[in-house]
């Protein structure tokens, strides 16, 4: 954000060197035409001006001039020198002769809506997780058959399954979402598998989210799971951590086949593991997370 003062032009821009620098009025285009900050001999027109970079644009509510000088009849004009020093008011009035500028910012933690979907349509071995931000769909990444881990960095993602048993354990996918089979956690007493728990995260199993630094998305701030089945009472465990160190853990009942979860206040996490209680299996079908995107910075520069 540039605020100057800087020369009246006719057309009422301050130039069109800062357009071509990247830089906005961040006021309706309506508003420009009526906009005045000075006034002499009467007419009107402009001194000040505050410039938005393309990458500050939304967080701007709102801009106007603040009307407390350029209005103000010379009378009472801050410079005394024909004027009666009576008239002088210690107030925010007309102590300059020309107006200041009012813009108003939102800076919140700018975040991107990062969701992944785990789909298998069951009639070939090639599944499937598919990629959007903000609502746009941006990547379908193909999975050929159950993997030991899911590695989707060019998506900012990779993900891994633990039985906390001896023996093998993989991630799969089908119709319902995203599960675990484990050798010997899934097996009956007799060594047949059973086939729901093996596509499924039960109470043995968990799952863990590693969030991996993209272009323009980093750690996140609080996630949301769906779930394409669910069986049991629906009772999940997520624990957050940060660089390894665990930020925060929480209890969740699933409700209407999801569970949602923001930290408090700006703590973020770059790993989130999910864990089901007993009597409880769950099929992931998408995860959506409230990832940071890098912030603009801000320099205060005198002119």
């Amino acid at each position: 954000m540039l605020l100057r003062r800087s020369q009246f032009l006719r057309d009422g821009r301050p130039g069109a060197g800062a357009h071509r620098g990247g830089l906005h009025r961040p006021r309706p285009g309506a508003d420009q035409a009526r906009g005045y900050s000075y006034v002499f001999d009467g007419q009107q027109g402009t001194l000040d001006y505050g410039l938005a970079s393309e990458g500050l644009r939304d967080n701007v509510t709102g801009a106007a001039e603040w009307h407390i000088n350029a209005d103000e009849p010379d009378l009472l004009s801050y410079d005394s020198t024909f004027n009666d020093p009576a008239f002088y008011n210690d107030d925010a009035f007309a102590v300059s002769d020309h107006d200041p500028m009012l813009i108003g910012l939102t800076l919140d933690d700018p975040a991107v809506t990062a969701r992944y979907e785990f789909t298998s349509n069951c009639r070939d071995t090639k599944d499937r997780v598919i990629y959007f931000e903000d609502g746009e769909k941006l990547d379908v990444a193909r999975v050929d058959g159950p993997q030991k881990v899911l590695n989707l960095h060019q998506d900012g993602l990779y993900i891994d399954g633990f039985d906390h048993l001896k023996g093998k354990d993989l991630l799969t996918i089908n119709q319902y979402g995203l599960g675990v089979w484990s050798k010997y956690g899934d097996l009956r007493k007799d060594g047949s598998p059973r086939k729901l728990e093996g596509n499924m995260l039960d109470d043995e199993e968990s799952i863990v989210f590693h969030l991996t630094d993209k272009e323009h998305v980093g750690d996140a701030l609080g996630v949301e799971f769906e779930f394409g089945k669910v069986r049991g009472v629906g009772e999940v465990t997520l624990t957050f951590r940060e660089d390894g160190v665990v930020v925060d853990e929480v209890d969740l009942t699933i409700v209407d086949n999801r569970v949602a979860y923001d930290l408090a206040g700006n703590t973020s996490f770059d790993e989130v593991e999910i864990e089901v209680g007993d009597c409880t299996m769950v099929a992931i079908s998408a995860i959506e997370l409230d990832r940071l995107a890098p912030a603009d910075q801000f320099e205060f520069i005198g002119l």
